[in-house]
């Protein structure tokens, strides 16, 4: 466990260091007539350990005017996400036990984001 931290912090230390000196540049690259009048949209998907994260770019006259993120908790809890179809159906001999079921689903699929189970009986 130990090695893991340092190895961890090596990497940060190391990643701090390349944004330090790629924010520096971004600061003194000069404009040039080219980049001044880009235009355009731009999108990027990457596969993460809890599902895509998509970034998505609007750029006028050289400058980014929109940056939009869907996050993988916004695809899991979408409407006819993963959370949805794991519940949809979900039988239990009791409400307690269902609400107990839910909870071990939604923990499952996204363990980062804070919920809660509220009983209804009808």
């Amino acid at each position: 466990v130990g090695a893991r931290l340092v190895a961890r912090y090596v990497e940060t230390c190391a990643a701090a260091e390349a944004l330090h000196h790629f924010a520096q540049n971004l600061q003194t690259r000069p404009r040039t007539a080219s980049n001044a009048k880009a235009r355009g949209q731009g999108f990027g998907v990457a596969a993460t350990s809890r599902g895509p994260v998509l970034h998505a770019v609007d750029i006028e006259q050289g400058q980014i005017v929109a940056w939009r993120v869907v996050a993988p908790t916004e695809w899991t809890f979408h409407p006819e996400g993963a959370v949805r179809e794991a519940l949809l159906g979900l039988t239990a001999p009791d409400v307690h036990l269902a609400a107990l079921w839910a909870r071990w689903v939604v923990s499952t699929l996204d363990p980062c984001v804070e919920f809660s189970v509220l009983l209804r009986e009808t």
